[in-house]
Parts: structure tokens; sequence; C-alpha cells
């Protein structure tokens, strides 16, 4: 019998990829998405989820005779701690603690490289608590890095398009440097864990093509790879942030926000590479991603 896997937030970026992986290996998938959509796989089936909004006896049912776990949802929409807590760090506890009284044996959470100890935005902050909770019940938590392949999706896809703008700015300079991976990289690696879930429950496992590239030279390989010429415009960080702590206080909302702004200001990442070894999957650069994609 096929081994039954549900994937929230499975509409997203890395959500759709995910999906797409396991049904190719011959899973079970069970798809929860914001938005239900009825598709037509065998193996596939649809239900509409959103974060924080399922009581635990619903979640109860809707995880009975699930194999695994792959929480990838997450909600951007909140900005104060209060709001984000409830919504994300309360939704996904009560999310895995439910799949935990189910039964369901393998858990993982997809976090992000904003997590780290230290971490200063509210993002980083709440992906880390739900880290603790996930490694309490044994888990997995994923931190993959800056995830590419869809020059429309994501973050990825903002800088993409900042790229078509004759000035660019640069936040101090474009220094601070970026892990990267590639959407199916991403999936493979997901599902590699999935296989071989003893070796990783319990851990937390960065993710990531281990050359990190800056701010700047990211831009310029976007912006070649649509013959594109950009002049960058230095912006101190700062500066910046304060800009648009200002906005914000005065209640507007913003597609970019001084919490986004605060992780670019924040350390480089770090990969191990022995976990990477260890994990075995081929990782694509960005320049072998650019390239394929512009052939």
């Amino acid at each position: 019998m096929e081994p039954s896997v549900v994937v929230t937030g499975s509409s997203g970026l890395v959500g759709r990829e995910l999906v797409a992986r396991l049904l190719e290996r011959g899973y079970r998938v069970r798809a929860w998405q914001r938005v239900h959509v009825e598709q037509s796989h065998p193996r596939l089936d649809s239900a509409r989820f959103v974060l924080g909004e399922s009581s635990p006896a619903e979640l109860d049912g809707a995880l009975s005779g699930v194999d695994a776990l792959v929480h990838c949802a997450w909600d951007f929409e909140p900005s104060s701690w209060e709001a984000i807590e409830r919504a994300n760090v309360q939704g996904s506890t009560t999310l895995f603690d439910a799949a935990r009284r189910a039964g369901v044996t393998k858990l993982v959470f997809v976090s992000s490289v904003a997590a780290y100890p230290g971490c200063e935005t509210l993002y980083g902050k709440a992906k880390l608590a739900v880290e603790a909770f996930v490694r309490e019940l044994g888990g997995v938590s994923i931190r993959p890095g800056l995830v590419h392949g869809d020059p429309n999706a994501g973050v990825y896809g903002r800088l993409w398009k900042s790229t078509r703008a004759r000035w660019v700015p640069l936040v101090d300079g474009g220094r601070r440097k970026f892990l990267l991976i590639h959407k199916q990289d991403l999936a493979t690696a997901i599902e590699r864990v999935l296989v071989d879930y003893e070796r990783w429950n319990g851990r937390v496992l960065t993710i990531g093509h281990p050359d990190l590239v800056s701010l700047r030279a990211l831009l310029d390989r976007m912006a070649r790879a649509q013959n594109r010429q950009v002049t960058f415009v230095p912006v101190p960080g700062n500066v910046m942030y304060l800009g648009l702590r200002t906005v914000e206080t005065l209640g507007v909302r913003l597609r970019f926000r001084s919490d986004s702004l605060k992780n670019l200001l924040g350390p480089d990442p770090v990969v191990s590479r022995q976990d990477l070894d260890e994990l075995g999957v081929p990782l694509r650069s960005i320049d072998e991603a650019l390239g394929a994609q512009s052939s």
C-alpha cells in the first residue's frame, strides 16, 4: 500500500513542487491548501486548509490514517507578534499535536534560514518556536535557503522582477549573502528525509547550495539572464529600515516589510557540508539554474 502524506500549503512554491515529486515517487498525497481545487490524479486528494482555523477535533479526523505530515503552510498577513503567534505558532503546534495523537509517524516542518539562535525578526522567532515544538515530538525541521526556479513566485520572484527596472536599489551595497536552493532540489531533499526519516528525526537541517551568493551578485545574474542592463543604487540599510517602520506606524501595509528588511541585514546563513553530504541530494547552482532557464 502506498504511504500517505499530508502536505500543507500545497499551492505554494514549495508545496506544489513537493506534491509533484511525491506523486512521481508513488506516494498517496493529501494536498491541503487555502483554496480547495479538485484535481484528477488518482493518488491525490485536495482539501481546503487555513492555518489556525481548524479545531483539534477536526484535525484529528483529517489526519487519521496518514503516515507523514509535511507542513509548508504559513500565514504572511499578520504583522504584530500577537497575531503571528496566534496564527502561525499556535496554528502549527496545534497541527503537529493533532498529528501526534493521530499516530502520524513522520513529522516534517519547512522552516527558514531566518530562524537561528538570536534572530531578531518576528518571522524567524515564530519559525524557531515551531521548530522547538517539532523537536520535542521527534520531528524534523528543514531550513531551506532562498528558493528559486520560478521567476513569478516568492522572494526570488520579487527580486527577479526588480531587475526589470533601470535603477535597482541595493541594501547596504548588496553585501549580504544568500543560501540558494532550486525548488526541485528542495522537493527531492524533503522526500529523501521521509525515506530515511530515522536518520534525521529530532534534527534541524539547513539545505542549499553551499556556495553563498551576495545580493548584488544574484541581482546581476538575474539581470544578465534577462539581457538587461541595470544600475545599482546603494541604500543604507538603517535608513531604509527607519523609513519602512515610520510608514508602518502610520498603519500603511507594505508588500516589503521592515521585518523582511531586518532579515536582509542579519548575518550570512550557515550550512553544514557534512549534512548536505549525508543527505546526498545533487544541488544545482544559481548559474546552472539560470542557464537552463534561458536555454
